[in-house]
């Protein structure tokens, strides 16, 4: 079983580096559902969502003026 799996989550992600961006999202997103099953990911992965401690970019369109903050 975990055979087949393996294979699937291979063929979503050679789909994805095909696909339209909100497509590969979506299949990126399946493909990160096959690796839980197979325990390929801890715990502490799944529950982050964003990075801690990297920039965050603001743009100011109106001024012309983009400001990088650190988180």
């Amino acid at each position: 079983m975990n055979e087949f799996i393996e294979e699937r989550a291979r063929l979503v992600r050679l789909l994805a580096d095909k696909a339209d961006p909100f497509t590969k999202v979506r299949l990126l997103k399946l493909a990160e559902r096959y690796d839980d099953q197979l325990g390929l990911r801890s715990k502490t992965v799944r529950q982050s969502k964003i990075p801690i401690g990297l920039p965050v970019c603001t743009e100011n369109l109106s001024a012309g003026v983009v400001v990088v903050k650190s988180t």
